[in-house]
């Protein structure tokens, strides 16, 4: 069997438990034990900066990109759990709240 050489974590839900707000002991272990085995560890996180904190290194989608994101999300449907922040993000790129359609 090949060794992991990266694994890639979200925050939300992944390592960050919503249900009781925090970052369980088990989490902490395997993320610890992966970087103990060589393991490289990288937090992706759709999070807007000010939701992050401290950034360490960021890539950020550009403009056009972003257009692309709009347009299949258009094309296919949007969701979001907490869509008053994401509109939020969409209105500091100039993206109008009008443009979405919010499912309950």
């Amino acid at each position: 069997m090949s060794k992991i050489q990266a694994a890639v974590f979200d925050v939300d839900g992944t390592l960050f438990d919503y249900h009781d707000k925090k970052i369980h002991d088990s989490t902490v272990k395997a993320v610890r034990r992966l970087k103990e085995d060589g393991t490289v560890i990288i937090i992706a996180s759709g999070r807007s900066y000010p939701l992050l904190g401290r950034e360490v290194c960021s890539y950020r989608f550009t403009f056009d990109q972003t257009k692309t994101v709009v347009e299949i999300s258009k094309a296919y449907g949007y969701l979001y759990n907490k869509s008053d922040e994401m509109f939020q993000v969409f209105n500091n790129i100039g993206l109008s709240r009008d443009a979405f359609i919010e499912c309950p």
